[in-house]
């Protein structure tokens, strides 16, 4: 709710830095499997306050998507996410969308459960950068 209302591009581009970063990884034990979560910490809230609250069953999907290629966001998962996320700058990225429900789920399946949020580059430039830190 807090994103939608940023107006200014790169303040949404330093909250996505932020966001994708301040998440924190644990494993919770439901009754029939274990779940890997990830839950939100803010400095006033303990980490058992946060996983109360917080919806540990998904998270939202970060992608940086070209025409035709697309990079999920995500440094548990995908080392050079570091490197790629010093080419996001607002001069290189068009636009930003955010996707909830049926048309998160429908572009990342269960992973887009919570939503996704997609910045969209027509640089060429860092599309070729990324290509060969890949």
């Amino acid at each position: 709710m807090k994103f939608k209302q940023l107006t200014n591009k790169s303040e949404k581009i330093t909250r996505i830095k932020q966001k994708i970063f301040s998440d924190s990884i644990y494993i919770r034990k439901n009754t029939f499997n274990i779940i890997g979560c990830r839950v939100d910490i803010e400095k006033t809230k303990s980490l058992m306050r946060a996983m109360k609250k917080g919806c540990c069953e998904c998270k939202i999907v970060f992608a940086l998507k070209f025409k035709k290629q697309s990079y999920q966001l995500d440094p548990t998962e995908y080392t050079k996410v570091n490197e790629i996320l010093e080419l996001v700058e607002p001069q290189n990225i068009e636009e930003i969308k955010v996707l909830n429900g049926n048309s998160a789920t429908e572009l990342y399946g269960v992973n887009g459960k919570c939503g996704a949020v997609i910045m969209y580059s027509n640089n060429r430039k860092v599309k070729r950068t990324i290509e060969n830190m890949l």
